[in-house]
């Protein structure tokens, strides 16, 4: 049986990260960490979780079956703790908040870099955590409330999603129209264009 007592916050924001970058020498350098510390905080997380979570080896690391059946769970713990400290921000004034961001692969790379350094250097504790997806998966997820904002290049017409899901961005000839009636939740996982420790 797993130890609650021995599973920290800071073990599972490492796995997630380790399994996110690809390994542990890139979740290394993306946490400001040592290998060594990493090394040891998984061992003694898998350890009372009972469950080998990678499987390392020459030609690099991944997770095991189990470490990839408990990395949604794994990221969802780092979600909520960062939007515990977001509403914690909110409370002390300022603006801040997370925010998850879908965009398709093909719209994302072109707008964005264009327009977050501008939002980040006026909301500086906002935070938009952006994830690609094809056009079709991130309809789903915005109706599963997976993201809170979508940017594609069609509007979202799907059956069962109401006005106030309907996030996304359509260009009709050179004009562009936008709906972001979207529903404000707090919090997605680790790319990220503003790290922020709580």
């Amino acid at each position: 049986m797993a130890d609650a007592g021995r599973i920290t916050f800071l073990r599972i924001r490492y796995f997630a990260a380790i399994a996110e970058q690809g390994g542990f020498r890139r979740a290394a350098d993306f946490l400001d960490a040592t290998q060594p510390t990493l090394t040891a905080q998984i061992a003694a997380l898998a350890e009372a979780l009972e469950t080998r979570l990678f499987e390392r080896s020459r030609s690099g690391t991944w997770p095991t079956a189990a470490g990839r059946e408990l990395l949604p769970d794994a990221r969802r713990v780092v979600e909520e703790l960062q939007g515990f400290c977001d509403h914690a921000d909110s409370l002390t004034g300022g603006m801040a908040g997370t925010y998850r961001l879908g965009v398709t692969p093909t719209l994302g790379p072109y707008p964005l870099p264009h327009i977050l350094p501008g939002i980040h250097a006026e909301y500086a504790g906002l935070k938009l955590y952006v994830r690609e997806a094809t056009p079709s998966d991130l309809e789903k997820q915005l109706r599963n409330a997976q993201q809170d904002v979508i940017l594609r290049t069609e509007p979202v017409l799907s059956r069962g999603t109401s006005s106030s899901h309907r996030c996304s961005a359509s260009r009709s000839g050179s004009q562009s129209q936008k709906s972001t009636d979207c529903p404000a939740r707090q919090p997605s996982a680790i790319r990220t264009w503003s790290a922020k420790k709580c």
